[in-house]
């Protein structure tokens, strides 16, 4: 049987080796005082009406963590089930609260709360001020460290709203992102209008049995926040939502999305065919396919519902959310 020496080995590799970084990827770190900011929630839901949110990340790194990729913002709304989606390069704080910014722009509902990880990503002193600073504060609050369950909400949409969509191959190139925004956009229009989910509305307790009760009729998130709406006298927003609804195609929308998945690993499979190349070829290839994307546009009734309509209600705290807890 052949035989080699570890020396041996490292001459053989050192060509290989000298490519590969072995350096940690940097990521931010929560310290200590942002913590004592952010109070843990430590008790399930109550929410009754929409507005308060759970958030997390998705890593597209195809198993390395290594060097940067893109991920994934989602955010999730408790009462409706309404999630939107939307890409960073990296999770930095800058990057994440630009996130925040686009996702709470879509929301159709004014944000009231949101409840995240113990990542460095949401606690930090940028998304705290972004949060906390303005006009009407939105309360941040922090699930358990190690406590995967304590974000069961949007931890149970990362799956159809991302990995259905995007998988679990590593998307490496920057370019990649204003394309994967787009796609995201439309494809969260058609989840959150088109396709219905079956809400918990009571959960007990039987001896050693946990009891769940769904809703009968399984329904959209449209469609809870519309009779939401209706049920509190806002028939101009109900309307409005019902408006917007009708200005989109589903089978359109899901056709569009179709052919804008293409496009996106298109892109990826070229920029990783000359990513030993020199820049200048990379930057063309990316032009290339991002002006070949761009022209047809989302069908997602922009033309007609330029916006979402936005609740400007005043929260009720007894009506909103169970209380937060400084302990774990």
């Amino acid at each position: 049987m052949p035989q080699i020496s570890s020396s041996q080995i490292d001459r053989v590799l050192a060509k290989r080796k000298a490519g590969v970084s072995r350096r940690k990827p940097r990521t931010p770190k929560a310290n200590a005082a942002i913590k004592a900011l952010v109070p843990i929630r430590a008790e399930s839901w109550d929410a009754r009406e929409p507005g308060w949110i759970e958030a997390d990340t998705v890593a597209h790194c195809g198993g390395n963590m290594g060097e940067s990729f893109v991920w994934s913002l989602t955010a999730t709304d408790i009462f409706s089930g309404w999630t939107e989606v939307r890409p960073t390069w990296n999770r930095g704080k800058h990057s994440v609260c630009e996130a925040f910014t686009e996702i709470e722009r879509q929301f159709p509902f004014e944000m009231f709360g949101v409840d995240t990880d113990n990542g460095g990503e949401f606690l930090n002193y940028h998304l705290h001020d972004h949060m906390t600073n303005r006009e009407k504060p939105v309360e941040m609050t922090r699930s358990r460290p190690y406590r995967k369950n304590d974000q069961a909400h949007v931890e149970q949409k990362n799956d159809p709203h991302v990995r259905q969509l995007l998988g679990y191959d590593r998307l490496g190139h920057e370019p990649l992102v204003a394309m994967i925004k787009e796609l995201l956009e439309a494809w969260c229009v058609w989840r959150n209008c088109f396709t219905t989910t079956f809400k918990q509305i009571e959960t007990r307790r039987e001896g050693s049995r946990q009891i769940r009760q769904h809703e009968k009729d399984p329904k959209t998130p449209c469609q809870r926040l519309i009779d939401y709406c209706r049920e509190n006298d806002d028939e101009a927003t109900a309307e409005a939502l019902s408006t917007w609804r009708s200005c989109h195609d589903p089978f359109e929308i899901k056709e569009w999305i179709e052919t804008k998945l293409k496009q996106i690993w298109d892109l990826d499979s070229k920029l990783t065919a000359v990513e030993d190349g020199n820049e200048l070829e990379k930057e063309e290839v990316a032009r290339t396919a991002v002006r070949a994307s761009n022209l047809r546009s989302a069908p997602i009734g922009r033309q007609e519902c330029k916006h979402h309509p936005k609740r400007r209600t005043k929260s009720n705290p007894n009506q909103a959310v169970a209380k937060t807890s400084e302990a774990a």
